[in-house]
């Protein structure tokens, strides 16, 4: 029997098959590299777009949608928003978040957000309670309740008073008075700095407005008073809009996205823009004429009262 010759190096070595002779035994076909499967990347998360504000709901997968507190940490920050229930409710469910956070609030300042619901000063003052014990101040109230926006008053704190959303509007202005069959929100009492007032609709403020106090509307304001704060009208771009008052001497004066004119008017009309006319004393309406905010007295007004100058302007 002739001897097996051993397979050249670097070719493999093929075993006979059983009962074959060895001359009939065909080498075995090299064995070729399997290519490792390439599976498709898993894909990405889409990455939310950023906010500036970072949500911290309840415990659980995701926060009840009429929880009694939601936290968010803003840039400014921290915002607390006080939902449905007892205020006891709300109370234990505040503090039971902040003791759960340990220090992670501590030293914070809080924006609190009641919305329609009201509060009473001593609601308010035991909320600015638990703060305190957590090392936390209570800065802003916002909220769309009157209640609420004067027990912050009240108590001191910066508040700001704004229409709640999709709330019904009043009944409308008489006809002899707006010709936009708009509502008018009335104030009574003092704005003082720190205060913020925000409607949708026109304002009457039964009072005086102070340096430092803000009042903002998408539609006019009426100030059966001084005005010395600052005052936007036709926020929303009503160029048609006015501001009126029985002393108007404020600190800023806007309405849509035209702002009253500086110390140096034009030459030659003195007594028209904002910051030349008489000394003396009296009720004054603010308007745009030109592209330019202006002054007019308001018994000195042509005949018609508001709607005259709102066709006049337009």
């Amino acid at each position: 029997e002739p001897p097996i010759t051993p397979a050249p190096a670097g070719e493999p070595e093929s075993p006979p098959a059983a009962d074959v002779p060895p001359f009939l035994a065909k080498p075995a076909a090299p064995r070729m590299p399997v290519p490792k499967a390439e599976m498709p990347p898993a894909a990405a998360a889409p990455v939310p777009p950023a906010t500036g504000e970072t949500e911290l709901p309840v415990d659980g997968a995701q926060a009840a949608p009429n929880q009694l507190i939601n936290i968010k940490g803003r840039s400014e920050g921290i915002a607390v928003e006080i939902g449905k229930g007892s205020w006891n409710e709300v109370m234990a469910a505040l503090a039971e978040r902040l003791d759960a956070s340990g220090r992670f609030f501590r030293k914070g300042s809080v924006a609190l957000d009641t919305g329609p619901r009201p509060v009473s000063e001593d609601e308010l003052h035991q909320l600015a309670g638990v703060l305190a014990t957590h090392e936390m101040t209570l800065g802003i109230v916002r909220t769309a309740s009157e209640r609420t926006f004067q027990a912050a008053l009240a108590l001191g704190f910066t508040a700001t008073l704004e229409s709640a959303e999709g709330a019904p509007m009043a009944a409308a202005a008489p006809a002899d008075t707006n010709t936009d069959a708009a509502s008018y929100f009335v104030y009574r009492g003092y704005l003082r700095s720190g205060h913020r007032l925000r409607r949708k609709e026109n304002i009457l403020v039964i009072g005086d407005i102070n340096p430092g106090a803000e009042v903002v509307s998408d539609g006019d304001i009426l100030v059966w008073g001084r005005l010395r704060g600052i005052v936007q009208a036709g926020a929303g771009g009503n160029k048609r809009a006015i501001v009126a008052a029985l002393d108007l001497e404020p600190t800023q004066l806007r309405i849509a996205d035209v702002a009253t004119m500086g110390p140096d008017p034009k030459p030659g009309q003195p007594g028209r823009f904002f910051w030349r006319r008489s000394q003396h004393k009296r009720p004054e309406i603010a308007r745009i004429v030109d592209d330019a905010v202006v002054l007019e007295e308001w018994d000195a007004a042509r005949p018609g009262g508001l709607v005259s100058l709102r066709r006049g302007a337009g």
